[in-house]
């Protein structure tokens, strides 16, 4: 989503009046989806006009580290200095994974005792 907020400069003085100029300033919110899946990790980072899709390998040891890169690669992409200045810019975060849906269906994974 790309918000235009309104700001006033001073252009001049004519007849002791301040002529006052609408200004727009670009503030960019952006909206994250990440999705975990078996080899591959899609991130896809949206500022209402703009898309920029990443892919990082997906760690299945621990699925913080490919989500951690995922983000870090999309804000390089942005330009932006890291993930902090991304997080203040970032309404909405999905996280999706087929990870848990795979182990269901393939029957595999630990058991709990009743």
């Amino acid at each position: 989503m790309l918000w235009i907020i309104p700001g006033k400069q001073r252009i001049g003085v004519s007849n002791s009046k301040i002529i006052n100029n609408e200004l727009e300033k670009e503030v960019h919110v952006y909206t994250i989806d990440i999705d975990v899946g078996g080899t591959l990790t899609d991130g896809v980072f949206s500022d209402g006009r703009e898309i920029t899709e990443v892919k990082v390998d997906t760690t299945p040891h621990d699925l913080t580290v490919c989500l951690v890169e995922c983000l870090m690669q999309g804000a390089q992409e942005l330009g932006l200095q890291g993930i902090a200045e991304l997080m203040k810019l970032t309404k909405v975060l999905r996280w999706s994974s087929t990870v848990t849906t795979n182990v269901l269906a393939e029957r595999r994974g630990g058991y709990m005792d009743r």
